[in-house]
């Protein structure tokens, strides 16, 4: 994502007994460049859930 474009940031997090990264990326200035960017990250096969 990072040689993507995108600004990421990492988070640990414990999920079910899991330890787990969550990668974030973002904030984004409209509603069209979040949509653009998803489709970017789909295209690549990468899924996303958008947090708000």
């Amino acid at each position: 994502m990072i040689m993507m474009g995108f600004n990421v940031q990492i988070q640990k997090a414990r999920v079910n007994n899991m330890d787990v990264n969550r990668v974030r990326i973002g904030p984004f200035d409209s509603e069209k460049e979040l949509s653009e960017s998803r489709a970017q990250l789909s295209g690549a096969k990468i899924n996303s859930t958008i947090v708000r």
